[in-house]
């Protein structure tokens, strides 16, 4: 069976253009802050990463969403092993850029991680 057979098998469809496949994230990041300057480890549809302060990212897209409407599921660790509390900011999240904060479990303050994860899945423009 033909990679394209196979994605189609799996994934309800192949449609035109970025949407490649129907349910699967059109973009990912995973990124690591363990200097103080944030640096994608491993990405797809990802152009750079903005830091806009401790624990504020900014995740800007290679290709944009059709609008603001889709899913975001974010994580972020620390190589101490404590989790942290990863956050959407909403009022500065757009089509093409995804906004987002890193809050420290116990004290509930914004900060660095070593480890943060990010992945959305909606339509792209």
């Amino acid at each position: 069976m033909s990679k394209a057979a196979e994605l189609a098998e799996f994934g309800g469809g192949i449609s035109s253009g970025p949407n490649a496949v129907e349910g699967l994230a059109k973009a990912w990041v995973s990124f690591a802050n363990t200097s103080g300057t944030p640096a994608s480890l491993k990405s797809i549809n990802l152009a750079s990463i903005t830091d806009s302060g401790a624990g504020h990212y900014g995740l800007n897209l290679t290709n944009a969403f059709t609008d603001n409407e889709y899913c975001v599921t974010l994580s972020a660790s620390a190589e101490a092993g404590f989790g942290g509390v990863a956050c959407i900011d909403l009022s500065n999240t757009t089509a093409s850029k995804i906004q987002m904060y890193t809050v420290f479990n116990n004290a509930n303050t914004i900060a660095d991680y070593d480890r943060n994860n990010a992945k959305a899945h909606g339509d792209l423009a």
